[in-house]
This record gives structure tokens, C-alpha cells and sequence, in this order.
């Protein structure tokens, strides 16, 4: 008899854990718990910890994920302000929202289905791409100067637009939307490419004529910087030259007025010099001046012719 009542109770504190067990839900730290009686939503449970329900199949519990997920768009083509076509990426970070509504919302959009959400959602952001496109130049997305470059302001644009179509319609918090990729299409590249290497020429071009014409300038002008340098030059050795004729005629003199006859033999001696050089041979007459003072050396009591 002890035995079988105790087996009783043994039964029974089962069965009622089994029953606290299905009256109970937990909710988790990264989780909102959506409580249904009969298939229809009743209450919706945000906070972690647990909760009290009917047993089954009564009430039953539909756990929905708030973790943070990631979607990419995929490229898409946009147009931008200037008419540039250019191919974008865009990825998105989302939730869904910490609300009872948000929970709700999500549950009846995609049943709870996290991969649809995400292929929803990556519709929604290429269509936010290819309108925020049209805001934005070129010069704005892809730059080397910061203070032009507004790819912030696109990101933002971006974020914005998928956070008022997410929300609404499926309870998804946009945390953030950035751009993975942009880029020019290839036809566009291959012409970009071509316009660049034109451009490059002319300009190349341009900088050579005006190289060219800069050093024609300087030549003309180190020319007759040249020509004058030598002007000056040849004027000044013309007026040295002359200073020192006019010194040396005035050494001769001086010399000549000092002693005429000593004078006219270094003067003589100095002509045979400039005349016989080293190895020359002149046939003259004894009695010609300056060869006279070879025979009869220097005059006596009269000058020489």
C-alpha cells in the first residue's frame, strides 16, 4: 500500500510538472514570444523571463528571432543626377523591432520566415537605390576631395527610405545601410578610359607647345642676353686695348725721349727677332738696317735712319 501511493504521488508530481511545463514559455534575452488562443493572437510578450499560458492547444507560443541579420541588394543599376549610370551594391543590417506590434507585424508578413523577410527586404533596398540615386552626382559618391564626397548622406538616404517601407509593413528596425560596391558598367568603364587618354593627350599637348613655347622665350631671351654680354665685351676690350696702346706709346716715348739711340737698337733688335723667329733664313744686304748693326754695330755720334 506504501509503495502504490507513493508510485500515486510520483505519477502525479509528473504529470503536474508536465503541465507547469506547457503553461510556461520562456522568453529569451534576444527573443519576443507571441502568445495565440485558437490560431489568434492574444498577447505578445517583449521583456525576457518567463510567462503563464493555457496549455495547449488552447494558447500556444511563437518565438520571434531579434537577433541582428545582414541582407545584400545585389547590383543593381541606377541613374544619378548628372545622368551617369552607375552599378550599386547596398547591404542592409536589421532587426526585428523590440515591440509587441513590430512582433506582431512580422509574424503576420512572412509567418516568421527570417529568409523571406530578407528577400522582401532586398527588393525594397534596390528599389531605394536606383530613387536615392537620382539625388546624387557622381563627384559626390566617388571622390578624392572629403569635402565633396556626400557618400554618408546617400547611406543615410538609403536608410531612411528602407526604414519607412520595412517598418510599416513588416515590423523591421533598420540599424544601418551601406555601400558594398559602386561601380561604372563596363561599356561606360571602356569609354571613361578612352575619354581619360584623349583628355591626357590634349593635355599633354597643351603642356608641350606651351614647353616649347616657354623655351623659344628663354633661348631668345639668353640669346640676347648673349649678344649683349659680348657687345659690352668687345667694347670694353676695345677701350682696354686702347689704354694700353695709348700706355705703351707712352712707355716708347718716354723711353725713346730718355735715351733715342739705345731706343732705336732694342727697337731694331726686337724687329730682326719677329723677322728671323726661330729657324727663319733672310737674305739681305750687309749695309740694310737693322742688319748694318750686325757689321758696323751701333753709330757713333749719329743717330740711325
Amino acid at each position: 500500500m506504501p509503495s502504490r501511493l507513493l508510485r500515486l504521488l510520483a505519477a502525479s508530481g509528473v504529470v503536474l510538472l508536465c503541465a507547469l511545463w506547457a503553461c510556461t514559455v520562456a522568453v529569451g534575452e534576444a527573443q519576443a514570444v507571441v502568445i495565440t488562443r485558437l490560431g489568434e493572437p492574444v498577447r505578445t510578450l517583449t521583456q525576457p523571463g518567463l510567462a503563464w499560458l493555457l496549455p495547449p492547444p488552447v494558447e500556444r507560443s511563437v518565438t520571434v528571432d531579434l537577433r541582428l541579420r545582414t541582407t545584400a541588394s545585389g547590383l543593381y543599376a541606377a541613374q544619378l543626377a548628372d545622368g551617369t549610370t552607375v552599378v550599386v551594391e547596398a547591404f542592409a543590417a536589421w532587426r526585428v523591432a523590440r515591440t509587441p506590434d513590430a512582433a506582431l507585424a512580422f509574424l503576420r508578413a512572412v509567418r516568421n520566415d527570417a529568409d523571406e523577410a530578407g528577400a522582401q527586404l532586398r527588393g525594397m533596398l534596390g528599389s531605394a537605390v536606383q530613387t536615392a540615386s537620382a539625388g546624387f552626382r557622381l563627384d559626390e559618391l566617388a571622390n578624392t576631395d572629403p569635402a565633396r564626397l556626400r557618400l554618408a548622406a546617400f547611406e543615410t538616404a538609403l536608410t531612411t527610405a528602407l526604414a519607412e517601407k520595412a517598418g510599416a509593413r513588416y515590423g523591421i528596425e533598420v540599424v544601418e545601410v551601406g555601400i558594398e560596391r559602386l561601380a561604372l558598367p563596363e561599356p561606360i568603364v571602356a569609354s571613361t578610359i578612352t575619354a581619360m587618354i584623349e583628355d591626357r593627350k590634349v593635355l599633354a599637348q597643351r603642356l608641350r607647345s606651351e614647353g616649347s613655347e616657354r623655351a623659344g622665350q628663354i633661348v631668345s631671351a639668353a640669346n640676347a642676353e648673349a649678344r649683349r654680354l659680348v657687345a659690352e665685351a668687345r667694347v670694353e676690350a676695345s677701350r682696354l686695348e686702347a689704354e694700353a696702346r695709348r700706355e705703351a706709346a707712352a712707355i716708347h716715348a718716354a723711353v725713346h725721349d730718355r735715351d733715342p739711340r739705345l731706343y732705336r737698337l732694342m727697337r731694331g733688335l726686337a724687329g730682326l727677332r719677329r723677322m728671323l723667329g726661330a729657324d727663319g733664313t733672310v737674305v739681305l744686304r750687309s749695309d740694310a738696317w737693322p742688319l748694318r748693326l750686325l757689321v758696323e754695330g751701333p753709330e757713333r755720334g749719329s743717330d740711325a735712319p
